[in-house]
């Protein structure tokens, strides 16, 4: 049986801060439509995201500066490619755009 990591994201260059509320992300399969969830913290330099649960179920998300979490039965990160995107939503700016394998 394979043990799966989750998915860490950090934030390591300088930068804005990210405002809570402003910046949206998805993690969906590798080749699927983005699914963006809105954060409810702020995000910057030095702080990190470590997660297993994709963003494109069912039910209400917490998306914060450290997880992101559902009260729905989302789908947990397999073995394969996600596509991972990080928006400014006001501005429809693309902040992350990047595919990650999980192994």
């Amino acid at each position: 049986m394979q043990r799966l990591r989750p998915l860490i994201l950090k934030s390591s260059k300088g930068g804005d801060r990210l405002v809570a509320g402003d910046w949206w992300i998805s993690i969906v399969p590798a080749g699927g439509p983005p699914d963006y969830r809105r954060s409810s913290t702020d995000f910057a330099v030095g702080y990190q995201i470590i997660t297993a649960t994709l963003t494109g179920g069912e039910g209400s998300y917490i998306v914060t500066n450290s997880t992101i979490s559902t009260d729905s039965s989302a789908d947990a990160m397999k073995p394969g490619g996600y596509d991972m995107k990080i928006i400014v939503y006001l501005f429809k700016s693309t902040v992350l755009d990047k595919v990650i394998d999980v192994r």
